[in-house]
């Protein structure tokens, strides 16, 4: 094996949708040798690289985690709410005393959405829009370090293959990624994956998704 095909082998190797690509047999071997000539830091004809890529066989390199995740994802359930907005807070004592205060706003039993993230510094409130303004006033002005309007949220909820299977999250997160479209947050209460977007890319996500689940979950 030259080192050209070796250089060739590791970069798809190492790119999970290529690989899941070529498994599938969609990837255009002179396009991505293309893009495989850019990426390289070794002079190389176009031809040469293009031999390596179709010599390329991924049953035979490290098992395809992505692929066999999708695999998984057969009867995975997709559903879709718009009209989502998110308030991010800064975390320090005051904000943890007032937080009980949107549990008390917020009608979780009429499945109104309300999620909250903890991170170092600061907090992410998720809630419907039409709450929004009752949540703002809840709040110090000085607290809230940013406010966005007009989110959507897909949920998928997997089975319990799925949700213990290597690969998943890099499975649709790749996808959507490969698509063009922006993943806002990112939160997951297993067996469901909660995914916020602009709704702009609400429909486009969804069907990216249904796809992924439906065309490949086989």
């Amino acid at each position: 094996m030259t080192n050209l095909t070796q250089k060739v082998w590791r970069l798809i190797d190492a790119d999970p949708s290529l690989r899941t690509d070529i498994a599938r047999g969609v990837i255009n071997s002179r396009a991505l040798a293309k893009y495989i000539l850019e990426q390289i830091e070794e002079p190389a004809s176009l031809n040469a690289v293009i031999s390596a890529v179709r010599r390329y066989r991924p049953e035979e390199r490290a098992p395809n985690t992505i692929s066999a995740a999708i695999k998984t994802l057969k009867g995975t359930t997709i559903s879709s709410k718009s009209g989502i907005a998110g308030i991010l807070l800064e975390k320090d004592p005051d904000t943890e005393r007032l937080l009980p205060k949107v549990f008390a706003l917020v009608k979780i039993s009429r499945s109104e959405v309300l999620r909250i993230v903890q991170a170092n510094k600061a907090i992410l409130i998720v809630i419907d829009e039409k709450n929004l303004d009752k949540v703002k006033k809840i709040f110090p002005p000085s607290k809230i370090k940013r406010v966005e309007r007009g989110l959507a949220e897909i949920n998928l909820e997997l089975d319990e293959k799925s949700w213990e299977t290597p690969g998943i999250v890099a499975a649709i997160s790749a996808e959507l990624a490969a698509r063009g479209i922006n993943l806002e947050e990112f939160m997951s209460c297993m067996p469901e994956i909660l995914m916020l977007f602009k709704e702009q890319y609400l429909m486009k996500a969804h069907e990216v998704l249904y796809e992924l689940v439906r065309k490949n979950g086989k």
